[in-house]
């Protein structure tokens, strides 16, 4: 791909940061574009690793708080310590869509 198409398909903005690094270097730039996308491809394991790990950190320690298996759910319903928030109509719509053969309201 030639620099000016590049250039325009990831922004003269973004592009701006790599080529001052490289004193403008047209080549240089795209290879250090390149190093980017490989240095981010790297960590992007580490970093869903890491998301996991603390999912199921916070669900354990949840758990444990609320003595409940399904803690989310039923902490979003009503008298829970979810209800009334956003994020407790987010967690009903998803249950919903999801698991959408189980008719129950969570939130009323």
């Amino acid at each position: 791909m030639k620099y000016p198409a590049f250039e325009q398909l990831l922004s003269p903005a973004r592009i701006g940061r790599f080529a001052r690094a490289m004193n403008h270097d047209r080549q240089k730039t795209i290879l250090l574009y390149r190093y980017n996308i490989y240095l981010s491809q790297r960590m992007f394991g580490i970093m869903h690793i890491f998301e996991i790990a603390l999912r199921n950190k916070i669900d354990a320690h949840y758990k444990a708080h609320f003595q409940q298996n399904d803690w989310l759910i039923q902490q979003s319903r009503q008298g829970g310590a979810f209800h009334g928030l956003r994020s407790a109509s987010i967690i009903e719509s998803h249950y919903k869509n999801f698991l959408p053969e189980i008719n129950i309201r969570m939130i009323d």
